[in-house]
């Protein structure tokens, strides 16, 4: 069987290779199938229908994959019905907003015929079999179909509980030659109950043993050229002692590769780990803190308190590693005053970065249930962007937290947390506005910022920015051109020269530390 893989385009100032296609991919090409990638993520060179028209003609595929999130859904579900107009193929849905909605993802997107619910490296290997052989449908756990009009939601599939058993994610497919900054996911699931959060990967915590992400940081190096690697987990430390035996085998196996771990919890922290991730040079860490009000934290069900929260970052700052906090604005609870003030709470941990979203209902969240019946919802959740410098993207507001607030708020956030980005950043004017616009909403700390400035520029070159910020994706040429170049780009095979993509150039950086 051919299957082509789509990974839609969602929030534009998103980037990054789908980790969850790339597992997909791994496993249908070691059941004997062939895939093919359109990114339409980090390939923008044409119009996405006529991509897509191209990548099928190309790929002649007997089915399509695609893969939805809670951004890309609208996308998705204009590039499903343009499919379905112009081809006579299946296509499967699959994703975290597909395993949010189950079979609901069907009745939402009538014209697609499959979804894939939860993990999908098993289920689609034996669903493209079943296809290929004739087979009914309805011995393939975890999926949802149509049979005689109707959606028919078959038994839920168990979730994979011996990750090291799963092959590592396939970047190939995608047409990557080379990346600068590799992703790496170490567990699935969250045992933790955050409000505003739905793990598609269930509640039970799964972990890989250190030995086998030691084994695809190798692949990372020596196939990809991998400069740096990004621990994308929900909560990379519940095992205190899996994180730590890890270090000791980066060390060990002289990996010597920045890194950065992205999902991070602040109360499961000890001055042994902390010691163990500076040897193993970890240079920046995420932590969630969420908001600094006590009322309002404690409505979240975080499984921690904001004690553990300053302790642990306080833990943190003694190992010289850069610790950035990730803020929710809008929370239940929440108004204007308090969210300035939490942000003036969160500022005295001296963090070197807070970076704010906004509060959305996102499918299957707790949230999702609570902005029903105490918001007025404003636009549907599938045009709202959580990230980035939409400021009047406002999914909802209250009473004590209207929409204006909630819009002049987040504008003030981003302003005091150095998070200011609009197109032309890099321009003069553009740099005038920010700091005319610091001047007004953050005057007091404007020594502070112009000295944090300067230190940024000095230290750029020994930064993971200096890496980070250009995330260099090297593409080669894949046979049948399915990864996104149009006709006249695809580059030739006995070159194998490299087509350049800068990341930068189609987003703004993950952050303006110090700018």
């Amino acid at each position: 069987m051919r299957i082509l893989f789509i990974d839609p385009m969602g929030d534009k100032e998103s980037t990054g290779l789908n980790i969850g296609i790339a597992y997909c991919a791994a496993s249908v090409i070691k059941s004997g199938h062939k895939a093919g990638v359109l990114d339409l993520v980090n390939v923008r060179k044409s119009a996405p229908h006529d991509s897509i028209d191209r990548a099928v003609r190309q790929f002649e595929p007997d089915v399509i994959g695609i893969s939805v999130t809670n951004m890309s859904f609208n996308n998705s579900r204009a590039y499903v019905d343009h499919i379905k107009k112009n081809f006579k193929v299946p296509v499967i849905l699959g994703g975290p907003e597909v395993s949010a909605l189950a079979s609901r993802a069907l009745e939402l997107m009538p014209n697609a015929d499959m979804a894939v619910i939860g993990e999908g490296e098993f289920t689609l290997v034996e669903l493209l079999h079943a296809m290929e052989n004739g087979a009914a449908l309805d011995g393939v756990n975890g999926l949802a179909w149509r049979q005689d009009g109707k959606v028919v939601l078959n038994e839920t599939r168990g979730f994979i509980k011996d990750l090291d058993k799963v092959d590592f994610p396939d970047y190939a497919v995608f047409g990557v030659d080379k990346m600068d900054v590799y992703p790496i996911v170490t567990t699935r699931g969250c045992p933790y109950g955050c409000i505003f959060c739905f793990s598609h990967l269930g509640k039970k915590w799964r972990a890989r043993s250190p030995e086998n992400m030691i084994a695809e940081l190798k692949v990372a190096r020596d196939r990809y050229g991998a400069k740096l690697f990004h621990v994308c987990d929900a909560s990379f430390n519940v095992d205190i002692a899996r994180v730590e035996k890890f270090c000791d085998l980066l060390v060990e196996e002289k990996l010597d590769m920045p890194w950065v771990i992205q999902g991070f919890r602040a109360d499961r922290m000890t001055e042994g780990l902390m010691r163990s991730l500076k040897k193993a040079n970890c240079r920046r860490i995420w932590v969630g803190i969420e908001t600094m009000e006590e009322d309002v934290f404690k409505k979240i069900n975080k499984g921690e308190t904001l004690d553990q929260i300053k302790k642990g970052i306080a833990l943190m700052k003694k190992y010289n590693i850069e610790i950035f906090g990730y803020m929710l604005m809008g929370l239940p609870g929440d108004t204007f005053e308090k969210t300035l003030r939490s942000f003036e709470k969160a500022r005295e941990l001296d963090l070197d970065l807070l970076a704010y979203s906004s509060c959305v209902p996102f499918t299957g969240t707790s949230i999702e249930r609570w902005a029903r019946e105490n918001a007025v919802t404003l636009s549907d959740a599938y045009n709202i962007s959580s990230i980035g410098t939409k400021y009047a993207s406002i999914a909802f507001e209250t009473g004590e937290f209207t929409k204006d607030d909630r819009v002049k708020a987040r504008k003030i956030l981003n302003i005091r947390s150095g998070s200011y980005n609009e197109p032309g950043l890099n321009t003069l004017l553009f740099k005038i506005k920010k700091w005319l616009l610091i001047l007004r909403y953050d005057r007091r700390y404007l020594a502070k910022r112009l000295r944090q400035s300067v230190s940024y520029r000095i230290n750029y070159r020994t930064s993971v920015d200096s890496i980070n910020l250009r995330r260099g994706i090297y593409f080669g040429r894949l046979p049948d051109g399915t990864w996104g170049l149009a006709e006249g780009e695809v580059l030739s095979a006995p070159s194998r020269r490299r087509f350049f993509l800068d990341l930068k150039r189609l987003t703004m950086s993950e952050t303006e530390t110090g700018s």
